[in-house]
């Protein structure tokens, strides 16, 4: 009779936060509706935030939550690795700087 054990180990090997993908810049009219896409590579999954003008819009949706919905005119899905920011009925108040940032448990990127 052969006797034998055997031991299973995982390894996981942590990433820091990447952005892969952002829109670049644009100009659209007023009441019009633009969409911007972040994609990230991180593990553990990230926590993605969006930013406008030096601002937090929403800060740290995890990658598990499907919509937030900020306000009539704006909207924020997440879907594991990537983050899409919709604003809607666009008006001058919303001409500016917006950012995507990731982190997770061992850094921040944002671009």
């Amino acid at each position: 009779e052969t006797l034998s054990a055997s031991s299973t180990i995982r390894v996981t090997v942590n990433v820091a936060p990447r952005i892969e993908s952002m829109p670049v810049d644009l100009t659209k009219l007023e009441n019009d509706t633009v969409c911007f896409t972040c994609r990230v590579f991180a593990v553990p999954s990230p926590n993605i935030s969006w930013i406008f003008n030096g601002s937090t819009i929403v800060a740290g949706l995890l990658a598990n939550l499907s919509t937030v919905a900020l306000d009539r005119d704006v909207a924020v899905t997440v879907d594991r690795y990537e983050s899409t920011m919709c604003l809607s009925d666009l008006k001058v108040r919303q001409t500016g700087t917006y950012v995507c940032s990731a982190a997770n448990l061992l850094n921040m990127d944002n671009p």
